[in-house]
């Protein structure tokens, strides 16, 4: 157990070398102010109270965009980030499916739908090869991690409802030690767990079908 002791020491100042922090790229609008969140002061958020969000049943998820801020890779991978985008999109839907709401490709006849913009404001991948070799000594030295922007409005008001701005940089605990050796696992990492906060600023949908 003592041995292993350095290693977590190492691994849980891996964070450092990813750059990635929560991005203002005008995609969401400030029309309404985004405040730091109790559980987390480095995420900026906005819901509307309570009684306004009650009532809704469904999500259009619209094509994730890419906005980027200032921690963005100067040159695009087209392929990599179609593969992200593909993977927000994913953990999105899963996220809001798990609370209960319906993925739709237009508003319900009867019961609220809100409109989902996201877009991803940074990503960075792990130098696998170097994490490899240093691991060989003691541990990686390198992480990846994603910013992201979202928000959710009324799909026929346009009315904001919640809106959040946010990243995570890579730990042993974004998605386990195996991201360390996956180029973007720690981004993918992120962006899923920027979908399931979002989705857990509205109450479950359940409770919200007697209400139309």
């Amino acid at each position: 157990m003592t041995k292993r002791l350095p290693l977590l020491a190492l691994l849980l100042l891996v964070p450092a070398c990813a750059a990635q922090q929560t991005t203002a790229t005008g995609f969401i609008a400030p029309t309404t102010p985004l405040v730091a969140a109790a559980e987390d002061p480095a995420t900026l958020a906005y819901a509307a109270p309570a009684e306004r969000l009650a009532g809704y049943r469904a999500v259009i998820i619209e094509e994730i965009a890419f906005r980027p801020g200032p921690a963005a890779p100067a040159i695009q991978d087209p392929a990599v980030l179609e593969a992200l985008r593909l993977s927000y999109r994913a953990a999105l839907s899963e996220a809001f499916a798990r609370r209960g709401y319906q993925l739709v490709a237009a508003p319900l006849a009867e019961g609220r739908t809100m409109r989902l913009r996201a877009a991803i404001t940074g990503y960075e991948r792990a130098n696998v090869a170097l994490n490899v070799a240093t691991s060989l000594l003691a541990a990686p030295v390198t992480a990846g991690g994603a910013a992201s922007e979202s928000e959710l409005v009324d799909a026929l008001t346009g009315e904001r409802l919640v809106a959040q701005a946010t990243h995570s940089n890579g730990t042993p605990f974004l998605g386990g030690p195996q991201n360390y050796y996956r180029e973007h696992g720690h981004a993918r990492a992120a962006l899923a767990r920027h979908a399931r906060e979002l989705a857990a600023r509205l109450p479950m949908a359940a409770t919200n079908w007697a209400v139309r």
